[in-house]
Protein backbone atom coordinates (compact mmCIF):
# COMPACT_ATOMS: atom_id res chain seq x y z
CA UNK A 1 0.00 0.00 0.00
CA UNK A 2 1.26 3.46 -0.86
CA UNK A 3 1.69 6.10 1.77
CA UNK A 4 -0.27 9.35 1.64
CA UNK A 5 2.90 11.23 0.72
CA UNK A 6 3.53 8.93 -2.25
CA UNK A 7 -0.07 9.20 -3.40
CA UNK A 8 0.13 12.98 -3.41
CA UNK A 9 3.38 12.86 -5.33
CA UNK A 10 1.87 10.60 -7.99
CA UNK A 11 -1.29 12.66 -8.25
CA UNK A 12 0.63 15.93 -8.52
CA UNK A 13 2.99 14.57 -11.17
CA UNK A 14 0.07 13.17 -13.13
CA UNK A 15 -1.82 16.44 -12.95
CA UNK A 16 1.28 18.39 -13.99
CA UNK A 17 1.76 16.11 -17.00
CA UNK A 18 -1.87 16.42 -18.06
CA UNK A 19 -1.89 20.17 -17.43
CA UNK A 20 1.21 20.60 -19.60
CA UNK A 21 -0.38 18.82 -22.53
CA UNK A 22 -4.03 19.79 -21.99
CA UNK A 23 -4.34 22.70 -19.55
CA UNK A 24 -8.08 23.09 -20.16
CA UNK A 25 -8.94 19.51 -19.08
CA UNK A 26 -7.58 19.22 -15.54
CA UNK A 27 -8.08 21.80 -12.85
CA UNK A 28 -8.04 19.54 -9.80
CA UNK A 29 -7.47 15.80 -9.33
CA UNK A 30 -10.58 13.66 -9.42
CA UNK A 31 -10.98 10.08 -8.13
CA UNK A 32 -10.89 8.63 -11.65
CA UNK A 33 -7.52 10.25 -12.35
CA UNK A 34 -6.31 9.15 -8.92
CA UNK A 35 -7.18 5.52 -9.70
CA UNK A 36 -5.38 5.72 -13.05
CA UNK A 37 -2.27 7.04 -11.32
CA UNK A 38 -2.23 4.22 -8.80
CA UNK A 39 -2.31 1.70 -11.68
CA UNK A 40 0.84 3.15 -13.29
CA UNK A 41 4.27 2.15 -12.05
CA UNK A 42 6.17 5.38 -11.46
CA UNK A 43 6.47 8.74 -13.13
CA UNK A 44 9.63 9.87 -14.95
CA UNK A 45 12.29 11.64 -12.91
CA UNK A 46 12.65 15.41 -12.98
CA UNK A 47 15.79 15.06 -15.09
CA UNK A 48 13.94 13.35 -17.93
CA UNK A 49 10.51 15.00 -17.75
CA UNK A 50 11.50 18.13 -19.71
CA UNK A 51 13.15 15.98 -22.37
CA UNK A 52 9.98 13.93 -22.67
CA UNK A 53 7.98 17.14 -23.12
CA UNK A 54 10.42 18.27 -25.80
CA UNK A 55 9.99 14.96 -27.63
CA UNK A 56 6.21 15.36 -27.36
CA UNK A 57 6.30 18.86 -28.83
CA UNK A 58 8.75 17.94 -31.61
CA UNK A 59 6.66 14.88 -32.47
CA UNK A 60 3.54 17.03 -32.60
CA UNK A 61 5.38 19.44 -34.89
CA UNK A 62 6.31 16.45 -37.07
CA UNK A 63 2.66 15.38 -37.24
CA UNK A 64 1.63 18.83 -38.46
CA UNK A 65 4.45 18.93 -41.04
CA UNK A 66 3.57 15.45 -42.31
CA UNK A 67 -0.13 16.34 -42.62
CA UNK A 68 0.73 19.51 -44.54
CA UNK A 69 2.98 17.72 -47.00
CA UNK A 70 0.73 14.63 -47.26
CA UNK A 71 -2.27 16.74 -48.27
CA UNK A 72 -0.24 18.06 -51.21
CA UNK A 73 0.59 14.51 -52.25
CA UNK A 74 -3.04 13.43 -52.03
CA UNK A 75 -4.47 16.51 -53.76
CA UNK A 76 -1.62 16.68 -56.29
CA UNK A 77 -1.23 20.37 -55.43
CA UNK A 78 1.82 22.47 -54.71
CA UNK A 79 2.85 23.67 -51.25
CA UNK A 80 4.90 26.58 -49.97
CA UNK A 81 8.54 25.67 -50.49
CA UNK A 82 11.38 27.87 -49.31
CA UNK A 83 13.95 26.07 -51.48
CA UNK A 84 12.45 27.04 -54.82
CA UNK A 85 10.75 24.25 -56.76
CA UNK A 86 12.32 21.38 -54.81
CA UNK A 87 9.14 20.35 -53.04
CA UNK A 88 7.25 20.11 -56.32
CA UNK A 89 10.02 18.04 -57.93
CA UNK A 90 10.08 15.68 -54.94
CA UNK A 91 6.29 15.35 -54.87
CA UNK A 92 6.06 14.46 -58.56
CA UNK A 93 8.92 11.94 -58.59
CA UNK A 94 8.05 8.21 -58.37
CA UNK A 95 10.78 7.69 -55.75
CA UNK A 96 8.60 9.65 -53.29
CA UNK A 97 6.18 6.74 -53.17
CA UNK A 98 7.08 3.47 -51.42
CA UNK A 99 4.88 0.66 -52.74
CA UNK A 100 2.40 3.33 -53.78
CA UNK A 101 2.37 4.97 -50.33
CA UNK A 102 3.53 8.61 -50.18
CA UNK A 103 6.61 9.15 -48.03
CA UNK A 104 4.83 11.76 -45.82
CA UNK A 105 2.31 9.07 -44.81
CA UNK A 106 5.17 7.04 -43.32
CA UNK A 107 6.31 10.13 -41.43
CA UNK A 108 2.79 10.80 -40.20
CA UNK A 109 2.48 7.30 -38.76
CA UNK A 110 5.90 7.50 -37.09
CA UNK A 111 5.36 10.94 -35.60
CA UNK A 112 1.87 9.98 -34.41
CA UNK A 113 3.20 6.94 -32.56
CA UNK A 114 5.99 9.04 -31.03
CA UNK A 115 3.47 11.64 -29.87
CA UNK A 116 1.24 9.02 -28.25
CA UNK A 117 4.16 7.26 -26.58
CA UNK A 118 5.61 10.55 -25.29
CA UNK A 119 2.23 11.34 -23.74
CA UNK A 120 2.03 7.87 -22.15
CA UNK A 121 5.58 8.22 -20.84
CA UNK A 122 4.55 11.35 -18.95
CA UNK A 123 2.38 9.11 -16.77
CA UNK A 124 4.65 6.10 -16.46
CA UNK A 125 8.36 5.47 -16.25
CA UNK A 126 7.99 2.09 -17.96
CA UNK A 127 11.21 1.28 -19.81
CA UNK A 128 9.27 -0.45 -22.60
CA UNK A 129 7.77 2.89 -23.64
CA UNK A 130 11.22 4.47 -23.89
CA UNK A 131 12.51 1.47 -25.87
CA UNK A 132 9.56 1.71 -28.27
CA UNK A 133 10.19 5.43 -28.70
CA UNK A 134 13.88 4.81 -29.36
CA UNK A 135 13.04 2.09 -31.88
CA UNK A 136 10.66 4.36 -33.77
CA UNK A 137 13.14 7.24 -33.68
CA UNK A 138 15.96 4.99 -34.91
CA UNK A 139 13.78 3.79 -37.79
CA UNK A 140 12.90 7.44 -38.46
CA UNK A 141 16.57 8.45 -38.58
CA UNK A 142 17.39 5.64 -41.00
CA UNK A 143 14.33 6.47 -43.10
CA UNK A 144 15.01 10.22 -43.36
CA UNK A 145 18.68 9.53 -44.11
CA UNK A 146 17.64 7.23 -46.97
CA UNK A 147 15.11 9.73 -48.27
CA UNK A 148 17.56 12.64 -48.07
CA UNK A 149 20.00 10.55 -50.11
CA UNK A 150 17.18 9.83 -52.57
CA UNK A 151 16.37 13.53 -52.81
CA UNK A 152 19.98 14.49 -53.48
CA UNK A 153 21.09 11.76 -55.88
CA UNK A 154 17.93 10.32 -57.47
CA UNK A 155 15.36 13.12 -57.52
CA UNK A 156 17.99 15.89 -57.60
CA UNK A 157 15.84 18.28 -55.61
CA UNK A 158 15.55 19.27 -51.96
CA UNK A 159 12.18 19.62 -50.29
CA UNK A 160 12.32 22.16 -47.45
CA UNK A 161 9.69 20.30 -45.39
CA UNK A 162 11.45 16.95 -45.84
CA UNK A 163 14.77 18.46 -44.74
CA UNK A 164 13.09 20.10 -41.74
CA UNK A 165 11.49 16.78 -40.84
CA UNK A 166 14.87 15.06 -41.09
CA UNK A 167 16.44 17.56 -38.70
CA UNK A 168 13.44 17.17 -36.39
CA UNK A 169 13.82 13.37 -36.33
CA UNK A 170 17.56 13.59 -35.61
CA UNK A 171 16.86 15.94 -32.69
CA UNK A 172 14.19 13.57 -31.32
CA UNK A 173 16.60 10.65 -31.58
CA UNK A 174 19.33 12.64 -29.84
CA UNK A 175 17.03 13.69 -27.00
CA UNK A 176 15.79 10.12 -26.49
CA UNK A 177 19.36 8.82 -26.49
CA UNK A 178 20.29 11.36 -23.82
CA UNK A 179 17.28 10.21 -21.75
CA UNK A 180 18.50 6.62 -22.03
CA UNK A 181 22.00 7.56 -20.88
CA UNK A 182 20.59 9.66 -18.02
CA UNK A 183 18.48 6.74 -16.82
CA UNK A 184 21.46 4.39 -17.01
CA UNK A 185 23.60 6.81 -14.97
CA UNK A 186 20.86 7.07 -12.32
CA UNK A 187 20.60 3.28 -11.96
CA UNK A 188 24.36 2.72 -11.64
Amino acid sequence: MLSVCKRKQYVNNYVIAITFYYPHIVEKPVPFLYNMVIMTQTVPSDRTIWRNRLVFLLSLLGVFMAIYVLQSFLRQSSIICLTGGGCEAVRKHPASYIFGIPVPAVGLVGYTFLTILAFLRSMSDDKRILRAMLGIALFGVVFVTWFTYTELYVIRGICFWCALSAVNMFIIFGVLTSVLFTIRKETV
